[in-house]
């Protein structure tokens, strides 16, 4: 969501971050347990308007390219397939259409 309203995003690299952030283009990913790295990225940002009005444009461009509709929906139906796949008693997971 802030990446979809232009703004840049310090996160954890852990889960759908790594996703949706591409380090030193929309935001920073941190790795984990390194809060220093994570204060040293927010106050990059907050000190540089220049980087940071750079990378909400680039963030709300990354949504626009890789976060449609069609896509995200196409996203969730492959994790479902897989979690069904692990899961399901053989032949009753759906086949992707």
């Amino acid at each position: 969501e802030a990446n979809a309203s232009g703004t840049w995003v310090v996160a954890i690299a852990e889960g759908g971050m790594r996703e949706s952030i591409t380090p030193g283009i929309n935001g920073d990913l941190i790795d984990p347990g390194d809060p220093e790295a994570m204060g040293k990225a927010l106050v990059r940002y907050t000190k540089d308007l220049t980087l940071a009005r750079e990378a909400g444009l680039k963030a709300r461009e990354h949504v626009r390219e890789n976060w449609t509709v069609d896509q995200a929906v196409d996203r969730l139906e492959r994790h479902m397939l897989t979690l069904c796949e692990g899961t399901a008693p053989l032949g009753t997971c759906p086949t992707r259409t």
